[in-house]
């Protein structure tokens, strides 16, 4: 089980061990207004917001885990190919913080966190 994070413009790549967390949200784009003297609401309806959300990385080590997030913090788009979670497959693009931090379990290893916005 690896998780394959390659940035689409160099063809970088790097393995990662596997993929902790997976979190992925979208905003709706139902807007609801309160009518004054009226006892239902109001709609607007409008296109959502794209997928955005987080990925945990587990990294071999702490080297390994600086190294993906060297990776992640190039501009560009990024491909998530995930062997064991096809769900978390998707391309990407960075759009708030990369985190580094260690493993309590094994103290070890390293996960990095990153924030994203969908872009497929």
């Amino acid at each position: 089980m690896s998780v394959q994070i390659t940035h689409v413009a160099s063809g970088e790549a790097f393995t990662a061990m596997l993929t902790l967390g997976y979190d992925a949200r979208r905003d709706v784009g139902t807007i609801v207004h309160t009518v004054i003297g009226e006892t239902a609401p109001e709609f607007t309806v409008q296109p959502g917001g794209p997928l955005t959300g987080t990925f945990d990385f587990l990294c071999a080590n702490t080297d390994d885990g600086a190294k993906l997030r060297s990776l992640l913090g190039r501009p560009g788009m990024f491909s998530i190919a995930d062997e064991a979670n096809t769900i978390a497959d998707s391309a990407i693009m960075v759009t708030g913080a990369i985190g580094l931090r260690l493993d309590e379990a094994t103290q070890v290893r390293a996960i990095v966190t990153v924030d994203y916005t969908s872009v497929a």
